[in-house]
């Protein structure tokens, strides 16, 4: 007979219980490090700042963003204030970080054979964030 056969029942039972706890603290960690990092309000603010100074395609930037500031909302909040459509299809109690941000972008509009045309200043960056997750939804540009 092996070892674990000659073992009590109640030996393996406070094994398994011990195996058992070592797991749940383990995905309890990784649960909390991994899902709910970036949604606190310093974190959401560095990543919004980050996002609109990478994610300005065809622009070019001026003044990076430096300031931001944030507003916790529901989805009903956001498309009432908001022109972002990201909460159309989430649940009217969701909650999701509104951010705004300073900054300079000049877009240019396509060159022609006779014609420069002026660019378009750019001083605002919106990004929505999803309270729970961190995840960036939606961001946009205004003049």
């Amino acid at each position: 007979m092996s070892e674990v056969e000659n073992k009590p029942w109640y030996e393996r039972l406070v094994e398994y219980a011990i195996l058992a706890l070592i797991l749940a603290s383990l995905v309890y960690g990784i649960s909390k490090s991994s899902i709910h990092a970036g949604t606190d309000e310093a974190s959401v603010i560095k990543n919004a700042l980050e996002y609109c100074k990478f994610n300005s395609t065809g622009m070019d930037m001026s003044e990076e963003p430096q300031h931001a500031k944030t507003e916790l909302m529901t989805c009903h909040e956001v498309r009432e204030k908001t022109t972002m459509s990201k909460c159309d299809n989430r649940s009217p109690d969701e909650k999701m970080w509104f951010v705004s941000t300073d900054g300079l972008w000049y877009l240019y509009g396509p060159v022609s054979n006779d014609a420069h045309p002026s660019p378009i200043t750019i001083d605002a960056c919106y990004v929505l964030i999803d309270a729970k997750t961190g995840i960036i939804l939606d961001i946009r540009f205004s003049e």
